[in-house]
């Protein structure tokens, strides 16, 4: 097959992709049933691709009858044509081109973040506020856990899994201290008290607005849905320097170690793991595992410096790691090895010819 063939395959795969990340959502609009039956028509091999991308993840194991999904599977069956059977390693090559790959199950997107068994509770702490300080107060997520709080000011703060942030506010100043995770900020506007959130060595100041900020080891992440921020370096809130970036609605910061970097986003996109969601797109393994680690109880760890730089894509239930797991080995060149309460990722051997 040559390039401009394995193209339109990927393409069509993607298509095949979105149709059943669509499908796991809920019911089509009657626009989307005839956009499609539309894309069903378009090709004879469709039908098929899409009753693939459905079995390859156990749907039909998993949910019994689902009336809509079974009669499009026997369609693709009487539909198929009469071929061998693809090779392991073709579905594989024809898979890992598709930029939507999908590992879900059936059911709501928007269902809540499961609690694996042995997670932490949820905590929130309160201290006890010295003079002139009004309220104090820490909140944590541990694995696979998310959490809402409404805060004293009116603003409200939405903690993803594996998150830790501390809260100070005081008469002139909103002050925020994000020490792991990610957090969304819905700031209720406050001209007399700055809302000011301080992640790694910059701090990200907001009037009435909804960001989102993201901070690991390596890397801080910004994204800007509503209103403006401003972002400094250290404690510059209050006398912003030339270096300061202001962000506008759409605009995500992003900054490495020696690197700093700001793009266009899409707001659904940025939020996606409130709906229990996470996006990948040419994403290395090693970055794609630390993400899926903030949800799952068994740790994944990648023993094998050959498979950390493979790029994936996909759309992925953060409450299904073992999903994710069972499509790298499925997929990709990786072999999931358990032992004990962790999941060791190693280059997969050859298969024999």
């Amino acid at each position: 097959m040559g390039k401009t063939a394995k193209a339109h395959e990927a393409g069509r795969n993607d298509a095949a992709a979105h149709w059943l990340v669509r499908h796991d959502a809920g019911a089509l609009t009657k626009n989307e049933e005839a956009d499609f039956d539309l894309w069903l028509a378009e090709d004879s091999r469709n039908a098929e691709r899409y009753a693939q991308a459905v079995k390859l993840w156990g749907v039909f194991d998993e949910t019994g009858a689902h009336t809509q999904l079974e009669t499009l599977r026997q369609a693709a069956l009487a539909a198929r044509p009469e071929r061998p059977a693809a090779s392991r390693w073709q579905t594989r090559l024809v898979l890992a081109a598709s930029v939507a790959l999908v590992a879900l199950g059936l059911g709501s997107s928007g269902l809540p973040i499961h609690q694996p068994a042995g997670t932490p509770m949820l905590e929130t702490a309160s201290t006890s506020a010295p003079a002139g300080q009004l309220w104090a107060q820490t909140f944590a997520t541990g694995r696979g856990q998310q959490a809402t709080h409404d805060l004293p000011d009116g603003s409200r703060i939405t903690l993803d899994a594996a998150s830790r942030l501390r809260a100070r506010f005081a008469d002139g100043r909103r002050a925020l201290f994000l020490e792991k995770g990610r957090v969304l900020f819905e700031v209720a506007h406050d001209g007399a008290r700055p809302f000011v959130v301080t992640a790694g060595s910059r701090t990200i100041t907001a009037l009435g607005t909804r960001f989102t900020v993201s901070l690991d080891e390596r890397r801080l992440r910004v994204f800007l849905a509503e209103g403006r921020v401003r972002i400094g370096a250290g404690e510059e809130e209050d006398s912003p320097s030339e270096a300061s970036v202001i962000l506008l609605p759409g605009q995500t910061f992003l900054s490495h170690p020696g690197e700093l970097e700001i793009t266009r986003s899409v707001e659904a996109k940025e939020l996606l793991w409130r709906e229990g969601l996470v996006e990948f797109d040419r994403t290395t393994l090693g970055e794609a595992v630390a993400e899926m680690n903030r949800y799952s109880a068994r740790p994944i760890l990648i023993d094998d410096a050959r498979i950390a730089g493979l790029e994936i894509s996909g759309l992925f239930r953060t409450s299904r790691p073992e999903r994710f797991v069972a499509l790298l080995s499925e997929v990709y060149p990786v072999q999931a090895v358990r032992e004990g309460d962790r999941i060791h990722l190693v280059a997969k051997t050859a298969e024999p010819s």
